[in-house]
């Protein structure tokens, strides 16, 4: 039996495989503490993985790989599992309860291959992509950090798709107030030695605030995010310490640089 005293806030799979997959791997767990990392390792994933059989993918076929992923990305939650003591409910947080803070999520000698956005070899396979986010996850989303890890024979529209706030979710019990969730699209892609896209570089999610500014990027419609050829973008994370926290919406910073100061 686990010991309910340890924390542990990084989870870890490695040899793992998903071929000819609809759904690939959800990262996610959840318990009430906040620093969660992810780890995947030393894995594979094939959007299809018969190039050659294109009667082998179609409607009718049991394997699909239409509109398919291979990683719904790392989302923690406050309001999940706990076990052994209890059993707690897997949504996700709203606003009246706290958030869970610094996610992130390493993949290492991680292989994907054939995902497309659009596909003349096996007409059925087509508008997957490599990354999504969690599509209920008003929450943080954890950055993806790549090393080792290849994309072959993708598209680099398939890279990722990442989808903008959902404006049903504003109100008291909607997760952010009268604002749109800024958890939706502050992410990034960071391919840190250029295994994955073929250059040291960045994928921004949906924030065209941050997307439209940066030279270096460039929007991508079919990802709906930004390609930037830098590796200088982070993300900032900020947390309210007020009693009141669960009650009150923190607004948004404005933040630059200024002769080697931060200033706001």
């Amino acid at each position: 039996m686990a010991n309910p005293t340890v924390t542990i806030t990084k989870m870890i799979y490695q040899d793992v495989i998903f071929a000819d997959n609809e759904r690939g791997i959800t990262l996610r767990y959840g318990h009430d503490f906040d620093d969660n990392t992810m780890v995947l390792r030393n894995s594979y994933f094939a959007g299809y993985s018969r190039p050659n059989c294109p009667s082998c993918y179609a409607a009718d076929k049991i394997n699909y790989c239409r509109n398919g992923y291979a990683i719904r990305m790392f989302a923690a939650t406050i309001t999940g599992e706990l076990f052994p003591l209890s059993k707690k409910n897997t949504r996700f947080d709203i606003i009246c309860t706290r958030q869970s803070y610094d996610m992130k999520s390493f993949f290492n000698n991680v292989t994907f291959e054939n995902y497309k956005e659009t596909n003349t070899d096996v007409p059925y396979c087509r508008d997957m992509s490599v990354f999504r986010r969690h599509n209920i996850a008003s929450d943080l989303t954890a950055s993806v950090y790549l090393t080792s890890s290849p994309c072959l024979n993708c598209d680099q529209n398939a890279w990722g798709w990442f989808e903008k706030p959902n404006t049903a979710w504003r109100g008291w019990f909607g997760g952010c107030g009268e604002l749109d969730c800024t958890g939706p699209n502050n992410y990034l892609v960071y391919d840190q030695d250029g295994s994955f896209t073929g250059r040291i570089s960045q994928i921004l999610a949906n924030n065209s605030m941050i997307g439209e500014k940066e030279s270096s990027c460039t929007f991508n419609q079919k990802m709906n995010g930004y390609y930037c050829l830098t590796d200088s973008l982070a993300v900032l994370e900020y947390e309210s310490i007020a009693p009141d926290f669960n009650k009150r919406i923190m607004w948004p910073v404005y933040l630059k640089y200024d002769t080697g100061n931060w200033t706001s």
